[in-house]
């Protein structure tokens, strides 16, 4: 998808706007209230038909400039029109827009931060392809010679997702106890007493001290 015009009629800010995009990039700069975020919002508008300052279609009428009563935007790509009209919302070209999941994401980067853990999840899984599920990844694993009682041990944390695995990885657990304690390479050896936790004897040197006489 290529946009080669955007223009707005009474949108917000953005009472008439006619920006040809002759170039792969375009910087849009101008002082506070020039209507620099009213065009953003007017491409996200048209684009996916969700308004960002009210809730309710019958609030559109909002978004028309102060004065007037109709408003317009209308993106002009390769293959046809995309535009929404004000206040009633009728949207047009709507089988032009790319069906794809990240296309939110990219027109507002900040959703991604903003979005929950499992629309995040979802996201990088359609984007990437990966669709691996918990008992695959302990398949895997094993295959390469991973000890088969620490895969045991992480695979619920594979199914918590990203915020388990990294609450777990703040968290930690605690070590197991003896009867699930994994056999030590030198576990022949013998076991070396902890620092700190000598015992204290008490010094079997003779006192040579003289008292001073009196």
């Amino acid at each position: 998808m290529r946009i080669n015009r955007i223009t707005t009629e009474n949108f917000q800010g953005a009472r008439a706007v006619d920006l040809d995009l002759r170039t792969a990039a375009t910087l849009i700069a101008g002082p506070n209230g020039a209507g620099k975020s009213s065009i953003a919002e007017a491409v996200r508008l048209a684009l996916l038909g969700t308004p960002e300052r009210v809730g309710l279609k019958k609030e559109y009428g909002a978004l028309v400039s102060d004065g007037a009563k109709l408003g317009a935007v209308t993106l002009d790509q390769d293959d046809g029109a995309v535009g929404i009209s004000l206040p009633k919302g009728a949207q047009s070209g709507e089988a032009l827009v790319p069906q794809s999941p990240a296309l939110p994401f990219v027109l507002a980067p900040e959703r991604f931060a903003a979005a929950k853990p499992d629309e995040r999840r979802g996201l990088l899984f359609a984007l990437t392809g990966a669709n691996l599920k918990a008992d695959e990844i302990e398949r895997r694993l094993l295959a390469r010679g991973c000890v088969a009682q620490l895969v045991t041990q992480i695979k619920p944390i594979l199914r918590t997702g990203f915020a388990g695995g990294a609450d777990f990885a703040k968290v930690g657990r605690p070590r197991p106890r003896a009867h699930g304690r994994l056999p030590r390479a030198n576990s022949g050896a013998a076991r070396r007493p902890r620092a700190g936790r000598r015992r204290s004897r008490r010094s079997t040197r003779p006192n040579w001290t003289r008292r001073a006489p009196t």
